[in-house]
C-alpha cells in the first residue's frame, strides 16, 4: 500500500470526564515537502490545529489537541481523522492522512479500540496515505 510517510501520535480517552486527548508527536519520511512547513491537523466534528514545523521532512510537534464532550457512543460509532498538511505562505494544502475507528483495519483499529478500553495512553506509528485514499 502507498504510504507518504508515518506520524507517530498517542490518543487517551478519559470517560468519567468526557474527553479525548491526542497527542501529535512527530511525524518521519514526509514525500512532497518541499519548502513549505508541515502543518498537522485533527478531524472530529471540529477541526483543531497544531503549529507549523520548521523541519518539513520529519516535524516534531509534541502537542496535545483535547476534545471535550465525548461519550464512550461516539468513540463506538465516530472515528478520527488526522490530516498533514503543508502551510504555504497563502494558504494550507493537504497531503496526507490517517484514519482511525471502529471501521478501519490493522494497527489504525487495534490503537482505536486500546484507546477506548484503556485509561493510559500509548503512542504508536502509523502510516500517512495520500489525501485520494479511501479509509474503508
Amino acid at each position: 500500500e502507498h504510504s507518504v510517510g508515518d506520524l507517530q501520535f498517542s490518543m487517551s480517552y478519559l470517560p468519567s470526564a468526557k474527553r479525548l486527548s491526542v497527542s501529535i508527536m512527530k511525524a518521519r519520511n514526509l514525500r512532497e515537502a518541499h519548502k513549505d512547513r508541515p502543518l498537522g491537523a485533527v478531524k472530529k466534528q471540529k477541526r483543531k490545529k497544531t503549529s507549523s514545523c520548521k523541519t518539513p521532512s520529519n516535524p516534531t510537534w509534541e502537542e496535545a489537541l483535547v476534545f471535550n464532550g465525548v461519550v464512550e457512543e461516539d468513540l463506538k460509532r465516530g472515528s478520527l481523522e488526522l490530516i498533514v498538511c503543508h502551510d504555504g505562505v497563502l494558504s494550507s494544502t493537504e497531503i496526507s492522512r490517517v484514519y482511525l475507528g471502529p471501521d478501519t483495519g490493522g494497527d489504525e483499529y487495534q490503537h482505536w479500540w486500546n484507546m477506548v478500553k484503556s485509561k493510559s495512553a500509548s503512542a504508536r506509528w502509523h502510516k500517512l496515505h495520500p489525501m485520494n485514499h479511501c479509509h474503508k
